[in-house]
C-alpha cells in the first residue's frame, strides 16, 4: 500500500511540474539592489495551500542562495517541497541540480504543520550563469493531495563578491 502511494504521488508530482515548465502560471517578478538580484515566484492559494514560493539570489563569489515556503490554511499531515536547480546553456535550461525535503507534524517544536521554510546555499555549479529556480510543493491532508508549482525567473551568478552593509547582514 505503501508504494502504491508513493508511486501515485510521485507521479502526481512529475506531472504537475511538467504542466508548469512551459506555462507561465502565477505571478513572477525580480526585485534588484545594487547588492543582489533576487527572483521569486508565488502561486495563487488553493484548497489547503495559502501559498507556495521558491526564490534564487545571487550571494556572490558564485554561491546560489535558494528558498522555498509553503504555507497551509490549516493543520496538515505532510508538506514536500522538491526544487530543480536548472542552468541556462546554448539558450536552453538544463536542470543541474535537484533538492527534496519532507515536512511531518512531529518535525515542529508545536507539533502543528500549517508551514514549511526553506534557505539554503549552493556552492558547486559554475559561477558566471544564468540559474534559475523551479518548486513542485505537495500539501497532504487526509486522502487529499494538493500541489503547486513556482519558478524563478533566470539570475546572473558573478564569480565576484556581493558587497552587503551590516543591516543586510543581520
Amino acid at each position: 500500500m505503501k508504494k502504491k502511494y508513493r508511486k501515485v504521488m510521485g507521479l502526481a508530482m512529475a506531472v504537475a511540474l511538467a504542466a508548469a515548465v512551459p506555462a507561465a502560471a502565477g505571478s513572477a517578478g525580480t526585485e534588484t539592489s545594487e547588492f543582489a538580484s533576487v527572483d521569486w515566484a508565488i502561486e495563487p492559494r488553493g484548497q489547503y495551500i495559502s501559498s507556495s514560493r521558491s526564490g534564487i539570489t545571487n550571494k556572490g563569489s558564485g554561491v546560489i542562495g535558494i528558498t522555498a515556503s509553503t504555507t497551509a490554511h490549516e493543520e496538515v499531515d505532510k508538506i514536500e517541497i522538491s526544487l530543480y536547480l536548472d542552468r541556462l546553456e546554448g539558450g536552453s535550461w538544463n536542470q543541474v541540480a535537484d533538492f527534496e525535503y519532507t515536512f511531518l507534524p512531529s518535525d515542529m517544536p508545536n507539533g502543528k504543520l500549517t508551514k514549511a521554510t526553506l534557505s539554503f546555499t549552493v556552492t558547486d555549479q559554475p559561477a558566471e550563469n544564468y540559474y534559475r529556480v523551479r518548486g513542485a510543493h505537495g500539501v497532504w491532508k487526509g486522502s487529499v493531495i494538493e500541489t503547486q508549482n513556482t519558478y524563478s525567473d533566470g539570475v546572473y551568478i558573478s564569480s565576484d563578491p556581493v558587497y552587503r552593509s551590516a543591516d543586510e547582514t543581520e
